[in-house]
């Protein structure tokens, strides 16, 4: 039975270190992907700040996304069908101060295994 392909890198990403019913036949280093963000925040009233928190929620789904496709480019181009044990890393960070307000930036970096995984025979 063929591996499942969900997009055109042919490439499964799991958090789990291992996959049901799959076999790790070869394991390479650990890869990461990354990507950020920069943007300004008024140093002024509270709603102000809870608008920023919503554009900023908005804004982790795309960088995560990046992140993850980064990584399975990654291991296609290694020759691996997979990248187990991945994780999620997101930091915030106020990079610079302006009149009224700062400068902060979001990032999202991605880690795993890229693995080349085949199915396990059945015992007969």
């Amino acid at each position: 039975m063929p591996l499942r392909r969900f997009d055109d890198t042919g490439v499964i990403c799991s958090t789990l270190p291992s996959l049901p019913g799959m076999t790790v036949i070869d394991a390479k280093s650990i890869i990461f992907g990354t990507s950020s963000v920069a943007y300004t925040a008024d140093a002024g009233s509270q709603s102000k700040a809870n608008e920023l928190q919503k554009q900023l929620s908005s804004q982790l789904a795309p960088l995560l996304a990046q992140g993850h496709a980064q990584l399975k480019q990654q291991a296609a181009a290694m020759g691996c069908n997979a990248v187990l044990a991945v994780t999620f890393n997101i930091t915030k960070d106020i990079i610079g101060q302006y009149t009224g307000g700062y400068y902060k930036s979001t990032s999202v970096t991605v880690c795993g295994t890229p693995c080349y995984l085949v199915v396990k025979k059945q015992k007969n």
